[in-house]
């Protein structure tokens, strides 16, 4: 049994700068699906970068089952698609902008932390996903996310504010990872049967930060190393392919993908 929530796979980037946009072109075929070839309700979470902003933590992705919070203190599946972006350190909802369609959650579970939610149904295809500034006011910087997919156009997911930092230029800091990770979707149980989870491919077209800046290089790891379930490999000119599964056959180890 898998404990959840579980990092199965990350891509740590460099791109020998500070960030103050990044944007991640997605070539995801299908749905994740279970071994009976039915769409997973299962939750998986590609967690497209995760580092300091402004210094304090922040993470931006993709899950494919979007938990909703609810009333007992607990979540709620959406089932549906959906983005989240969240920052650590506050509990102040002010520093937040709600989309139409989206929600906040607000809460203490992880450590103090809000974040923008915005659920929208999946359809194969090619997305991109932006985070980038969007303005300041007296308090701090705002950073918007969005995700545009032919079929649905531009979505706005929200916009959280991040203070200014004395004495340090604003920004992502350079590093930081893509993951890869399994999570619970019910409040019966923490552990995933190898058994149960689902099978996905997704490719990374692209990684661009400010504009026009490709990673210099990035690295592996497997931080769950009881069962071989991920993949990571590339086909080269930067793009990157993350796999899921029961049958996976690992072709790359921890070290440098390019």
């Amino acid at each position: 049994m898998i404990p959840l929530p579980q990092n199965q796979a990350a891509v740590n980037w460099t791109f020998g700068q500070r960030i103050n946009s990044l944007r991640f072109t997605l070539n995801i075929p299908s749905a994740p699906i279970d071994s009976n070839g039915s769409p997973t309700l299962s939750g998986v979470y590609l967690i497209l970068y995760d580092q300091w902003l402004n210094d304090t933590g922040c993470y931006l992705g993709l899950q494919t089952n979007l938990m909703r919070p609810n009333a007992y203190g607990g979540h709620t599946p959406t089932n549906s698609f959906g983005l989240l972006f969240s920052r650590w350190q506050t509990r102040d909802n002010t520093n937040l902008r709600i989309s139409e369609g989206g929600f906040e959650e607000n809460a203490e579970h992880e450590g103090g932390f809000i974040g923008v939610r915005m659920p929208f149904p999946f359809i194969p295809g090619i997305y991109t996903v932006e985070i980038k500034s969007s303005g300041s006011d007296e308090s701090g910087i705002w950073y918007t996310s969005t995700v545009l997919h032919p079929e649905l156009g531009e979505i706005d997911c929200g916009s959280i504010r991040f203070p200014f930092v004395e004495g340090k230029n604003p920004g992502l800091v350079d590093g930081g990872g893509t993951n890869l990770e399994l999570y619970k979707t019910t409040e019966i149980s923490d552990l995933m049967a190898e058994n149960e989870v689902p099978n996905w491919d997704i490719i990374i077209e692209n990684v661009i930060a400010n504009g026009n800046i490709s990673p210099q290089h990035s690295r592996i790891t497997y931080p769950y190393r009881e069962t071989i379930l991920s993949n990571v490999t590339t086909p080269g000119e930067g793009k990157v392919i993350f796999q899921l599964g029961n049958n996976i056959a690992r072709a790359n180890d921890t070290g440098q993908l390019f």
